[in-house]
């Protein structure tokens, strides 16, 4: 890259980025069968096979999370039409995509200085990069993800660690000269016996220079520290997360049509359509969706030149999302006295997610604490009725008008199976957190968000006059009413605003629309 080794951990150059351009490439393979079963029956058999590879060039590690994906569909489609007056169709759809060696740390393509040692004179890391680091140890950018850190005696103070001193740090690492205090501070944090149960390895595996990278690049056990590979991105996926548009997803899809013609005058269309995507290999972000809409038109002509027509709609639509809470582990505080208080189950000891004990428990856990972990269900329902008329053949051929009207009403729900916050009470007043100050958190656990509802008017109506044979006028009016509800903004007005944010006093909008249109046509025949 052209840049000295001192760029990394100098407290410069903290957002040393490279390009991630992506390239693909697609193959296909679709295959269709259609068979006649009697003359009012036939089916229809498919299949289909793709496959993606993904890939940049001249990055310095693979860029692409999934470097190929492949997919699998089989296809069945039934069509009957017993009578001239009802016909119909039932559709199902099945395929399975499947990623190829799943790379989470394919984000540090985009952060190269991850991949060179820094100088160690200035972050003395035992000759290693962060990279070669995480792959020594199957480390993902999160670092760890095991419990184990032990107490320490005071909140805030810094574990002895190994215990060396510069002198002894200076001779483990084969420096020229003494670390800094703030280095020598830096790789003592944490010791080999407590990094051995964090990666589940004995302790005499660690090396002394395995520890110093350990602790320069994952300080207490925590997430890839930035600063030290020269970037303020932090993209990482969650160990075990894979993304939606190119994990391994499971895809059902049932599409129904019903057609009636009742009589000369009265039609009747249904159909129902259902999709489920089902996320198999992950466990954070998005784990499933699904949805089912459902459609009822009726058509009636009154005469060859006025019909009109009556249709409702339904869309069911739930997404579900889930993300372990990933706290950043704090030193423990032996001396806390205040228990955990988990409102849930109304009890003063312990929690019924994660089990914690004290306050130091869970501080020195929080990274893997179970009770941080979320989940939400996002629901969206909407109906909508509506009809139309049409008039064609007035002023002895020449007018023709039109209209239709529409109701919309749509909910939006967001649940909280999982997941909640601490919140912190202090027992006395003085030295909070400190030394032997008792001092409690209390747990409450995530509730559900009030609805998000919206209510749409719409009408609209045109009417267009034939001038003569190839041209004439059209004009038209469209009116449109909102009405939206949504919490986020009744908490963001004066004397409901919290404290420490400003109010805007933006109420959830409601508003009418009106537009005018007038239009010349002219037909080149």
């Amino acid at each position: 890259l052209g840049l000295p080794a001192s760029s990394i951990g100098a407290g410069n150059n903290g957002g040393i980025l490279a390009n991630r351009a992506f390239s693909k490439k697609v193959n296909q393979l679709n295959l269709d069968a259609d068979y006649r079963i009697t003359q009012g029956q036939s089916i229809k058999i498919g299949y289909d096979w793709q496959k993606i590879e993904r890939y940049c060039e001249g990055s310095w590690i693979a860029c692409a999370t999934s470097e190929s994906t492949k997919e699998d569909t089989a296809r069945a489609d039934w069509r009957f039409n017993p009578s001239e007056s009802l016909s119909g169709g039932v559709g199902y759809a099945y395929s399975e995509r499947r990623a190829h060696n799943y790379n989470i740390n394919a984000w540090m393509a985009l952060a190269p200085m991850a991949g060179l040692v820094p100088d160690q004179t200035v972050l003395p890391t035992g000759g290693y990069s962060a990279y070669n680091t995480m792959q020594m140890f199957g480390l993902s950018a999160w670092g760890p993800m095991g419990q184990g850190y032990p107490l320490v005696v005071a909140l805030g103070t810094a574990n002895p660690g190994q215990g060396y001193t510069a002198a002894q740090w200076q001779t483990a690492l084969g420096l020229a000269a003494l670390p800094s205090a703030a280095n020598v501070t830096s790789m003592n944090v944490l010791s080999k016996a407590q990094w051995g149960t964090y990666l589940n390895i004995p302790a005499a595996n660690i090396s002394d220079k395995q520890l110093a990278a350990l602790n320069q690049y994952f300080p207490l056990g925590n997430k890839l520290a930035g600063a030290n590979v020269a970037t303020r991105n932090f993209l990482a996926l969650m160990p075990g997360q894979q993304l939606p548009f190119d994990g391994d997803r499971n895809r059902d899809k049932v599409r129904t049509t019903l057609n009636w013609q009742a009589s000369e005058k009265l039609s009747l269309d249904a159909g129902m359509d259902y999709n489920k995507d089902k996320y198999t290999n992950t466990n954070a972000g998005l784990e499933q969706g699904k949805s089912w809409n459902f459609n009822l038109d009726a058509a009636y002509n009154v005469s060859d030149d006025f019909s009109g027509g009556l249709f409702y709609t339904h869309e069911n639509r739930q997404t579900s999302i889930a993300g372990p809470g990933v706290g950043s582990n704090a030193a423990g505080n032996a001396a806390a006295t205040g228990s955990l208080v988990n409102t849930a189950a109304g009890s003063l000891v312990g929690n019924d997610c994660n089990g914690y004990t004290s306050n130091a428990q869970a501080l020195v856990n929080a990274k893997v604490d179970a009770c941080l972990d979320w989940t939400t269900n996002i629901k969206d329902k909407v109906n909508t009725f509506g009809m139309n008329l049409r008039h064609k053949n007035l002023l002895g051929g020449k007018l023709e008008l039109s209209g239709n009207a529409s109701y919309t009403k749509a909910v939006t729900s967001q649940e909280f199976p999982t997941g909640g916050v601490y919140v912190s009470t202090l027992l006395t007043t003085a030295n909070f957190g400190v030394g032997a100050t008792p001092w409690s958190r209390t747990y409450v656990p995530a509730s559900n968000m009030p609805d998000v509802t919206s209510k749409v008017i719409s009408l609209s109506v045109s009417g267009k006059y034939a001038l003569n044979k190839v041209s004439a006028v059209q004009v038209g009016y469209r009116y449109q009413h909102l009405t939206y509800d949504d919490w986020l903004y009744a908490n963001n007005v004066a004397g409901v605003a919290p404290t420490n944010v400003l109010p805007s006093n933006i109420t959830s909008p409601t508003y009418n629309l009106h537009a005018i249109g007038v239009a010349y046509l002219y037909s080149f025949r």
